[in-house]
């Protein structure tokens, strides 16, 4: 087997672990025991546990992503694709098990190591909603613009609202409601931006 195939393989077995155990309670020495690597072994494929998390935390991401970005591809209309990719973002968010699992210690300790992989996935983010704008604006379906700024613009709209739909809990402690009302800000704000593009 190959490194990259076994760096897989270890990153498949940690998942399932942190799935399972949660980040803190995960030890090397169970995800060795999967791949049947002792902890020295695993030392030569990821420098620590913190890296093998975030490499998790970021192959699901990635993953979701492509699927994501498949799923989109079936919708015609340009503003209903980009507010679908948007949806199914924030439902991500929410839902992605492994993040949901960290105590504030450990977020705290692996924040350096999330802001890296943070911007290799919203590279992609931006890469993909620049490309579906320019196809938009030769569909002539929105006017002429600068397709990476409001990439960007969307991605921070988004991500300026994204705390209240994962951690949010409205007035009855009611997190689902929360989450719904600021899906809706979201979509609401991103809608503004994409009508203003419209061509009349």
């Amino acid at each position: 087997m190959n490194t990259r195939d076994k760096k897989t393989e270890i990153l498949e077995a940690a998942s399932s672990c942190f799935a399972r155990y949660g980040y803190e309670k995960t030890t090397l020495d169970d995800i060795g025991k999967i791949v049947g690597l002792n902890k020295a072994s695993l030392y030569y494929y990821y420098k620590n546990k913190e890296n093998i998390y975030t490499e998790v935390i970021f192959s699901e991401a990635a993953a979701f992503l492509e699927k994501v970005f498949k799923e989109t591809e079936k919708v015609s209309n340009c503003k209903e694709k980009i507010l679908t990719y948007i949806s199914e973002r924030l439902r991500y968010i929410r839902s992605a098990v492994n993040l949901n699992q960290l105590s504030m210690d450990s977020i705290q300790k692996l924040t350096p190591l999330f802001t890296q992989m943070y911007d290799r996935i919203v590279e992609k983010e931006i890469a993909y909603l620049s490309d579906t704008l320019l196809s938009c604006i030769k569909n002539n379906e929105i006017i002429a613009c600068d397709t990476i700024r409001v990439a960007k613009s969307i991605i921070t709209v988004t991500e300026s609202i994204k705390n209240k739909s994962c951690n949010c809990i409205d007035h009855d402690g009611n997190s689902e409601v929360a989450h719904s009302a600021a899906l809706d800000e979201v979509l609401f704000t991103i809608s503004l931006m994409l009508d203003g593009l419209k061509r009349k």
